[in-house]
Formats: C-alpha cells, sequence, structure tokens
C-alpha cells in the first residue's frame, strides 16, 4: 500500500487528518440520519460537521477525483477518516468494524467485509494519489482469503472478537495504519452502537448488501440455493447462523492453569488497563526475574484448586511452558516492532504471545479470566480494610471500607455470576457460581445490602467503592450551598459541624 513512501495528502485534504474519536461517533451519528449513501458537495459540510465553504467542499470533492456536481460514497470518505485518526491503532479497527457492521447485527458477513475493504481501498486510493492499493479481481480474491482466515471457525460470520485477536497478530494491518501515529492512548475493544440509520439509508443498504452477496454466492456455489429454488430469495442476512459450539473439542494449548498464570502475570504488570510493552521486555531479558513473577502466579494455583495439591510438577510445567512462549524469538521481534510507550491488553498479550492458538481458545481463556476476576473481586469483598471512615447511612456499626477494586471488576462480576441478568446477586447466585459457602454469602449479603432487599445491586457495591454513597454526596452539597446562603455569597464560611460521625465521613 505505502511501497512509494509514506502517504502525502493534497493540500486541499490536510485538514481530515488527525479527528478524535468523539468527533468520528459525531460524523457517524449525522451520516446515519442521512437519506442516502452517497453524498454531494454540498452535504459533506453538514455531514463532517465542519464550517466548510461551497467553495472548499467543491475542492474536496476535485481533490478525490471526483466532479463538483457530482456525488461520492460516503463510506469511501469517513473510513480512511478513522485510518488517519488520532485513535490507538486497535480503537481504529473496532471503530472500522463497527461502520462495516452495516446492519448493526454485531458481526460481519462476506458482503459486508468485501464493500467495507472496497470504500477503503478506494478512499485511501483518492486520500493518496501515490498509494497502490489492490483494485478489481485482485481485491476481491485478497479481502475473500482474509475473511477466510479470521472467519476460522467457518460460519460464515467474522465476529468482534476473531476480529481482534486477528488484528493484533497482523502485520499487514498494522502497517497500512502505521503512517498516522495516535495522540489517544486510549484501546476501545469494543462494539459502538451506533444509533439506528434513516429507513431510507437501511433500505439502500439492504439492497447494496444483497448485491454483493448474489454476486458472491454465485462465484463460489457449487450448487443450486435451495432457498431460491423455493421462491424466497436467500441472502447472507437472512442465512446468518452461528456454528454450534462442541463442548467436546477440548483445548489444546489454553488451558486453565495455565491462562490463570498469564492472567495473574498480567495484573502484577498492568499500570492502569494496560501492561508497557518497554517494561515486558525489560522483565523477559531478565531470567531470574521472570522466573520469580511466573513462580509466585503459579503458587496461586493450589488455592485457586485449578490443579491438584499433590501435583507437585504441575507448576514447573505452566511455568516452563509460558516462559518459553514468552522468550520465544518470534514473539520478542513482534514486541520490538510497536512502540515502546505502546500498552498491551490482556487479550494483545495472549494473542501476540500464543500466535499459533486459534481464536475460539483465546476466547476460552479470556472468558475464563472474566471469571477469575469476578471470584478474586469475591475475595476482597469478604476480606475489607477498616478504616476510620463512617457512612451514617449504613449505621454506626457499619465501616466504610477501603476496597481495592475498579469498576470492572464490578461488572465482571454481574458478568460471570448474575445468571438470569435482573441485576442483583442473590445468595443462590453467590453460592453456585461464586463458590462461597452459605455462611459466606450471606455475610457479605448483610454488610453490603443497603436497602435490606435481600440481593446486592450493582449501584450498592459502586458507592461502596466511591467510598460514599449519593445521598451523603447530597448532604455535603446542601451544607456548603446553605454556609453561601448565610454568608450572603460574600464570603464563604465553613458548614455548620454536625456529629462526628457525619464529619468524619466528610473528610473521607
Amino acid at each position: 500500500m505505502w511501497k512509494s513512501g509514506p502517504p502525502r495528502l493534497p493540500q486541499g485534504l490536510q485538514f481530515l487528518v488527525g479527528w478524535s474519536r468523539e468527533d468520528l461517533i459525531e460524523v457517524m451519528a449525522r451520516f446515519r440520519s442521512f437519506p442516502k449513501l452517497s453524498v454531494q458537495a454540498g452535504d459533506l459540510a453538514y455531514l463532517l460537521g465542519r464550517q466548510l465553504s461551497e467553495q472548499e467542499a467543491r475542492d474536496i470533492f476535485a481533490s478525490m477525483g471526483a466532479q463538483s456536481h457530482g456525488s461520492l460514497d460516503f463510506l469511501s470518505i469517513v473510513l480512511p477518516l478513522v485510518v488517519m485518526s488520532n485513535q490507538s491503532y486497535i480503537s481504529k479497527v473496532t471503530f472500522l468494524f463497527s461502520i462495516a457492521d452495516l446492519n448493526a447485527s454485531g458481526s460481519i458477513n462476506r458482503p459486508e467485509f468485501y464493500i467495507g475493504v472496497r470504500s477503503l481501498f478506494k478512499g485511501m486510493a483518492r486520500f493518496c494519489p501515490a498509494s497502490a492499493p489492490p483494485c478489481g479481481g485482485g481485491l476481491e480474491k485478497a479481502a475473500n482469503a482474509v475473511f477466510d482466515r479470521i472467519d476460522v471457525n467457518q460460519s460464515g460470520l467474522v465476529e468482534l472478537e476473531e476480529m481482534l485477536v486477528y488484528a493484533y497478530r497482523s502485520k499487514g494491518l498494522r502497517e497500512l495504519v502505521a503512517p498516522f501515529p495516535c495522540q489517544d492512548q486510549r484501546d476501545f475493544e469494543g462494539l459502538i452502537r451506533f444509533a439506528r440509520g434513516n429507513p431510507q439509508q437501511e433500505r439502500r443498504i439492504n439492497q447494496k448488501v444483497d448485491m454483493h452477496a448474489k454476486g458472491l454466492r454465485k462465484q463460489i456455489m457449487l450448487t443450486p440455493d435451495p432457498a431460491c429454488v423455493a421462491g424466497s430469495p436467500a441472502t447472507w442476512l437472512t442465512r446468518r447462523t452461528k456454528q454450534r459450539e462442541r463442548p467436546w473439542i477440548l483445548s489444546a494449548v489454553v488451558t486453565k492453569p495455565r491462562v490463570y498464570v498469564m492472567w495473574w502475570f498480567f495484573n502484577k504488570l498492568k499500570k492502569g488497563s494496560q501492561i508497557q510493552r518497554s517494561g515486558l521486555l525489560e522483565l523477559i531479558n531478565d531470567p531470574r526475574r521472570l522466573d520469580e513473577v511466573l513462580s509466585h502466579g503459579a503458587a496461586e494455583l493450589r488455592p485457586a484448586e485449578l490443579i491438584h495439591q499433590s501435583d507437585t510438577m504441575a507448576e514447573l510445567k505452566v511455568v516452563s511452558y509460558i516462559k518459553t512462549h514468552l522468550c520465544a524469538a518470534s514473539s520478542v521481534q513482534r514486541l520490538k516492532e510497536q512502540a515502546k510507550e505502546e500498552g498491551l491488553s490482556l487479550r494483545a498479550l495472549l494473542s501476540t504471545m500464543w500466535l499459533n492458538v486459534p481464536e475460539r481458545e483465546i476466547n476460552q481463556g479470556l472468558k475464563w479470566c472474566r471469571q477469575f476476576q469476578a471470584l478474586a473481586a469475591l475475595k476482597e469483598l469478604l476480606r475489607p480494610v477498616q478504616s476510620d471512615d463512617v457512612d451514617p447511612f449504613q449505621g454506626p456499626e457499619n465501616e466504610a471500607l477501603h476496597l481495592n477494586l475498579t469498576e470492572d471488576d464490578v461488572q465482571a462480576l454481574f458478568d460471570v455470576i448474575d445468571q438470569d441478568g435482573n441485576g442483583n446477586l442473590s445468595i443462590t447466585e453467590l453460592v453456585a457460581l461464586g463458590n462461597l459457602s452459605g455462611a459466606e454469602a450471606k455475610h457479605l449479603e448483610k454488610v453490603w445490602d443497603r436497602d435490606r432487599s435481600g440481593e446486592l445491586s450493582q449501584e450498592e457495591l459502586l458507592a461502596s467503592i466511591h467510598g460514599r454513597s449519593r445521598e451523603l454526596r447530597g448532604s455535603i452539597k446542601g451544607v456548603f450551598a446553605a454556609s453561601l446562603l448565610i454568608s450572603g455569597g460574600l464570603v464563604p464560611r465553613a458548614p455548620p459541624k454536625p456529629d462526628g460521625q457525619f464529619v468524619r465521613a466528610v473528610c473521607c
């Protein structure tokens, strides 16, 4: 794509580089409400949300090789905008995936994938005339080959999880976005749910996907389509099926003990929600320290009941296996290819270290990590650290607690244990899925159930993490507002002193 050197945009298109994620989300919101897929020069200023004159819009069209009175496919404009934005690499990938998911189903079929790839390369060729992207039959052949490589379970759909694993491993995709560095270091691995589009646009989208579906089916189909023979034309949209899970196919590489140690290793090194590549490389180059860190993680396998108490060699085998993959020349080379300040998420770490492991096993390992995170959050709730702060809404006998928990820990807790999805954790769920005894579950309910409903809600745990309830914060604001009224708004007075418990809660 960039064989002739770094891309150079025409002078009239320079302002399209370096857009933020928030700006692009607003652009997509306006586009989804637009009745057409193609835009004219007069529509461009509205969709981009910038103060463009009519002449500037015409200049943009001319720079992209279109007549001022003609029209352009807006997907070929917004997809390159994402590639040239200031987002991190994986945030660009998920943004591109969300746009290519034309009917917002959460997965991409083959026609949608080809439409997205063709629009992206067509737009990049217009923005960067010196580039040499594939086109025509070569582009279609390459798009089909990449789709088959990502869709390892042959379900006919590319799920976001499959795309993420592929993106972390793909050198070519990184080279495509490499010329456009990011300033926003945040990594977003989730799907963006854009607002539903205008009915006319949705109809045009479905027609466009149907057209490509028929063309692709005609090329690859060996027998007549039964649905078409029956008189009800079938497309990839109507035949979307996901491959059934096969529980008898066991993971060959990603076992629970290995995943647990990798999860423990990630939490040991992470800063915020990521680990730095430079820090990981330093640890890999220090074998003695790496052995020590991995051994500490493997020592937790017995308390977590992931290996048998009498199996003395299990810990050594897990440590040896993980160390071999971390220190492999291919793993080190992939880490060195990225910027040292770039972070690694847990998914990125597993995808990078276990390069030849199927995406199915990587995703299964991430599900186990979510379970480990939820069980660790429960243990943290069971052994609180007392402080001098007192929450008056809990009663003087219940002290406010400093918890080593984040909002994501609480979310993981409910994702794993809230089996019925009602937003509350019952004692039955805590015992069955949280591996707690009946006494431990009742203790949690007694300490954290503020409204005495018999179940734990997400709001109750989040209020405890933040250290104060909403009512307490409201009382603080009310006290200070009253003091300002007493002083006539000139010299703020200190709030009146309530009882000692309230003072201690305010000062926390």
